[in-house]
């Protein structure tokens, strides 16, 4: 009776999640920006999360230029003055796993951040594909896992999907929206693991969690930085692949360099639209009228230079704003491509 109860909850949730996703535009929804104005930290540090035990522990973030900062967590403090990119950094002491709900608090000259909720354990980061993407909520006995899926010390995130060339300093928390699913997705933010933040989660890195918390009695944090039908150049920084001293390297990075070079946005929407007024006429000449969910093009499309499988350009988005971020380790999952 108790799971049927939590299963209709969680469908009543779904029905009013989709009743606020319709009232949103069809278009990235950006709650909290990647770097906020005033006193701010790296999104990938919020309440709710778990620090890696057992290692020095990095917080960074923005301010004022020279701006004191002072960051407080578990009885230890470190300050740090901003510089004059707003960045500052200061690095805590390691710390023994605890279940303890702690609050980690950040102070600068006029405004002072408290972050709740968190508790020390052992952090992975998840890698891949569609492999590791795939939702608990569509694989096998999904149901079963989500309406059981009560595990207070399970912490999760699941990094926005974001093709960069440049390495990305932190992540924005959104809804972002998908064209593929043609719904939004909640994107960004550390939750508790229960049946009602799961359910979206990599299924992989949820069971992964779940298993290594039963055996390590300490708590998990797991942080979801895939995205499906990617390769995995995509995942490795620029620079490291161009130290690749092998034809079938140099032979793939030249082929992408020449398509960044080449790509004209402007041309590239002439002949959209020009293969749109095409099929327009054609389709009149036959009496049927274009459907108007198919307007003509008028958007100039990012290109090779943004695209997801570009060499570097999911670690410049996805992984580069996780750097330096103490962890227990990372698994990865990776197709045939």
């Amino acid at each position: 009776m108790k799971a049927v109860t939590m299963i209709v909850g969680m469908m009543v949730a779904g029905l009013l999640a989709l009743q606020g996703a319709e009232k949103m535009p069809r278009e990235d929804v950006i709650e909290v920006p990647a770097i906020a104005e005033g006193l701010c930290v790296s999104n990938v540090f919020q309440s709710n999360m778990v620090i890696q035990r057992g290692k020095p522990v990095s917080i960074w973030g923005w301010s004022a230029p020279g701006e004191k900062i002072t960051v407080s967590f578990a009885g230890a403090s470190q300050e740090a003055t901003a510089g004059k990119d707003r960045s500052w950094k200061v690095t805590l002491p390691e710390m023994e796993a605890s279940t303890e709900p702690r609050t980690l608090t950040v102070k600068g000259a006029k405004e002072t951040l408290t972050l709740d909720n968190i508790l020390v354990g052992d952090v992975w980061v998840l890698g891949g594909q569609s492999n590791m993407e795939w939702p608990i909520a569509n694989a096998e006995n999904g149901n079963l896992e989500i309406v059981s899926a009560n595990f207070p010390e399970i912490r999760l995130l699941t990094i926005p999907s974001d093709a960069s060339p440049e390495k990305q300093p932190s992540f924005p928390r959104l809804h972002q929206w998908s064209d593929w699913s043609g719904r939004h997705f909640r994107k960004g933010d550390w939750d508790v693991c229960s049946p009602e933040t799961v359910a979206e989660m990599s299924a992989i890195g949820y069971v992964f969690a779940r298993r290594i918390h039963k055996a390590s009695n300490v708590p998990i944090g797991v942080i979801d930085a895939s995205v499906g039908g990617t390769t995995v150049e995509t995942w490795t920084p620029d620079p490291v692949l161009r130290k690749i001293d092998t034809p079938q390297v140099k032979a793939l990075l030249a082929t992408w360099d020449e398509k960044v070079a080449t790509w004209d946005p402007k041309e590239d929407l002439k002949q959209r639209a020009e293969n749109w007024r095409k099929q327009k006429e054609s389709m009149e000449k036959k009496g049927q009228e274009m459907p108007a969910n198919k307007p003509e093009p008028t958007d100039l499309r990012t290109g090779p230079p943004m695209d997801k499988n570009r060499p570097g350009n999911c670690y410049g988005g996805m992984i580069a704003p996780l750097e330096g971020l103490a962890v227990k380790g990372a698994i990865f999952h990776q197709g045939y491509n």
